[in-house]
């Protein structure tokens, strides 16, 4: 009878867990429902209060850009029409001023990126053709140069990054097998370490098939941190989602709820209060 009881506790504890967020490690907060299925979400200081807690939507079938700024489920501004239906979205620094707020498309039709400086709907500048059909976009300070606006791209074919510093149309630099394909990368690079040096030039992906998340904290091709939270179907994104100053938190959209969720990370190189983990090396497992 004791075996039976403690089988069906083990069975409550499961399906628990299952219903709290689909894996092991809670959500710190919950937003919405905001946005709608087939949006694509963003992350920013689009208030420019420097702080980067702001989230984004790009609506393809509008062609509309929704904000909210600190991530509280409300609409602040929308923009638009800017892009087509087919454009991939990312955020950044693209013209350096300081605050990122800015945002861009990579367009898979043409290989071309453009750039809306302040998010107001304009181009104002465009480069290109870099990269290939199937690439998944990112935007980051890559080089390490305390500004963030330099582009890189996933590529799902060969497992392989490429870097393009300030975002000019040139590689430079390449990461060969890390990731898998069928992996999302966050469309942001941050401080995952949470380190003192605080650049934010840390890549990371989101395997769906295991709603696990992997971290190269230096974008040099090795796995420093992984963990399981999320589920099969979440967006992810990155920023300072607890506004602690360090952009090494995470946040998925999840587009079947129109919901939000967060999990927030802690300075220090062992990120305390994270769940998961497995050997260094194993998003290539």
């Amino acid at each position: 009878m004791r075996g039976i009881d403690r089988a069906h506790i083990s069975c409550l504890v499961v399906l628990i867990l299952a219903c709290v967020g689909g894996s092991l490690s809670q959500s710190d907060r919950i937003v919405g429902p905001w946005g709608l299925r087939g949006d694509l979400p963003i992350a920013g200081d689009f208030d420019r209060d420097s702080i980067k807690d702001d989230v984004g939507v790009f609506r393809p079938s509008e062609r509309t850009w929704y904000f909210d700024y600190d991530a509280d489920g409300t609409t602040d501004r929308s923009v638009g029409p800017w892009g087509i239906l087919e454009d991939h979205p990312l955020a950044g620094d693209f013209n350096s001023d300081g605050y990122s707020d800015d945002i861009a498309v990579f367009r898979h039709s043409d290989r071309i990126w453009y750039f809306d400086y302040s998010a107001d709907g304009t181009t104002d500048r465009r480069i290109g053709p870099w990269g290939v059909v199937d690439d998944l976009p990112l935007a980051g300070d890559l080089d390490q140069d305390r500004y963030y606006d330099d582009i890189g791209v996933f590529r799902p074919s060969q497992t392989r990054w490429f870097f393009d510093f300030n975002a000019n149309g040139n590689t430079d630099e390449e990461i060969a097998h890390w990731g898998w394909s069928g992996d999302i990368p966050i469309p942001s690079a941050a401080d995952f370490e949470g380190d003192y040096a605080g650049y934010e030039d840390g890549i990371g992906v989101f395997r769906p098939s295991v709603k696990r998340w992997f971290f190269d904290f230096d974008s040099n091709g090795n796995t420093d941190h992984d963990i399981t939270w999320g589920w099969s179907g979440d967006l992810p994104i990155a920023g300072d989602f607890d506004q602690d100053g360090w952009n090494n938190d995470i946040g998925v959209f999840r587009p079947s709820e129109r919901k939000w969720y967060y999990k927030y990370f802690h300075l220090g190189k062992g990120l305390p209060g994270m769940t998961g983990g497995g050997p260094t090396g194993s998003v290539n497992a």
